[in-house]
């Protein structure tokens, strides 16, 4: 509905979010796919936001559901960071009539080199010296 778009677009500007992977089970049993074909209405203007206003591509083509529909969708605006989608066999990643997905996303982060830090061995202090120099 048009409050649903009007929460995605206000999230998408107000986190000034640039980058948008949505994956889950949609469960828009009307639509054909790969195409993205429906004659729902309501489905029709979900995926038409997502694919017109926010500049989304749906990436699994293989069934995801033992009837052989593909109900687990991931839409994306940046595809090329998300790699090796794989659709496993039913009941390989948990008991359900979904198939499990995998991928990878590749985000470029760097890791944050951690600096060196100074480790102090007391036991190897020399106490002695220490403790004339702050009796001075």
């Amino acid at each position: 509905s048009r409050n649903l778009l009007t929460i995605f677009r206000a999230l998408a500007l107000k986190k000034k979010i640039d980058k948008h992977i949505l994956i889950g089970d949609m469960n828009l049993n009307c639509v054909s796919w790969p195409a993205g074909d429906t004659t729902c209405a309501l489905q029709s203007n979900f995926l038409d936001f997502l694919t017109g206003d926010l500049g989304h591509v749906q990436l699994i083509t293989n069934p995801t559901h033992k009837g052989g529909n593909v109900l687990d969708l991931l839409f994306t605006n940046v595809p090329d960071i998300v790699n090796n989608i794989k659709i496993l066999d039913r009941n390989e990643a948990c008991l359900s009539d979904h198939f499990g997905i995998t991928m990878r996303i590749d985000l470029g982060v760097r890791r944050k080199k951690i600096p060196k830090r100074k480790v102090y061995n007391y036991t190897k202090a020399d106490w002695r010296s220490l403790n004339f120099a702050l009796r001075r």
